[in-house]
Parts: structure tokens; sequence; C-alpha cells
């Protein structure tokens, strides 16, 4: 285990050190994982590559769903994602070359994709791509990043090319 992983573990394994640490999770995840009982589950992964290992949240549902990506900056945990609702109808998406997926659902047939990586600091993120999902108004191409249009065969080859990671979930239940 990693130093990151050990300031993780510390703060996983204490509730008021996870609220205090953690208190963006969704807003809910302290009384999710410390009051409902629903499984929500964590992870490591390296995902930038630089030898440090991030933290992901997730929540089991049919499958664990990333929820968000804690990093560390040797000072302070951040959350790449504090300022989303990622769970039920939202989603993250990790691929092996450090992609991250941001699927965000706007209704039933408008959606958008977003494809970031971590910034060279190893908590901010880049956008690589944004895309306008529209199942409604185009019968073949619906995803549309502002200069050209894609099919859902052609936009799922790129993000099947990029290969989605699946880490080792642990339950945060487990460890209490």
């Amino acid at each position: 285990m990693n130093g990151n992983e050990s300031l993780y573990k510390e703060s996983i394994n204490d509730e008021d050190a996870f609220k205090s640490v953690y208190p963006h999770v969704c807003a809910f995840a302290p009384t999710v994982v410390y009051g409902t009982g629903l499984d929500l589950k964590y992870a490591y992964y390296d995902i930038d590559g630089n030898g440090s290992m991030e933290l992901l949240i997730g929540g089991d549902y049919d499958t664990p769903c990333v929820l968000d990506i804690i990093t560390y900056d040797g000072n302070a945990a951040h959350g790449c994602f504090t300022d989303e609702w990622i769970g039920e109808r939202n989603s993250l998406y990790i691929y092996k070359d450090g992609t991250i997926r941001y699927h965000g659902s706007g209704g039933a047939t408008f959606h958008t994709e977003d494809l970031y990586r971590l910034s060279s600091n190893g908590y901010d993120l880049e956008l690589i791509n944004h895309y306008e999902v529209d199942w409604e108004s185009y019968s073949d191409a619906v995803y549309y990043d502002g200069e050209k249009y894609l099919t859902p065969e052609e936009f799922n080859k790129i993000t099947e090319e990029l290969g989605y990671i699946s880490p080792e979930w642990f339950s945060f239940l487990e460890n209490r």
C-alpha cells in the first residue's frame, strides 16, 4: 500500500474521519455508509499512471458504479466530481489510458458524455471532449461534439478501444 492508500484507509475505517475528509461524496455517502446499509464500495486505481493511487467511491446497484474519484496532492484529499450528482442516472467510467468518462443524464432522450483526464497536478480535470447526445431528434448519428456527429456504434468503438477498467472493489461495510 502506498502513502495515499494508507491515508484513504485510515479515513475509510473511521466514521468521523470519513465525514471530515469526504463530506462531498455525493453528499449522502456518510449516511449511506454508516446508516442505511447500502453497500457503498471503494477501490484503488492509479488513473493517470503517476504511481499514486486514486480512491474510487462506488455504489452497488446492478454493478458497482463509480460515484467519485478522490485524489491526494500530498496535503489534502480532492474529490474530482464534488459538484456533480453521480449515481442513479449519471455515472463515471475509467479507462486504461487514464480517460475518465462522465455520462450525464438529462432525461429520457438527452444526455451528455464528457471525456476527461487528470491534469498534471493530479486532481483537477481537463476536458478532452464533450458530446451532446440526442436520441430523439436524430435517427442515426446522435453524438455531437460541436464539429461532427457520431453514431452510437462509432462512439462505442471509441470507448471500447480505450479499454474500460474494472477495479477490485471493497465494501465499506466489511471494514466496519
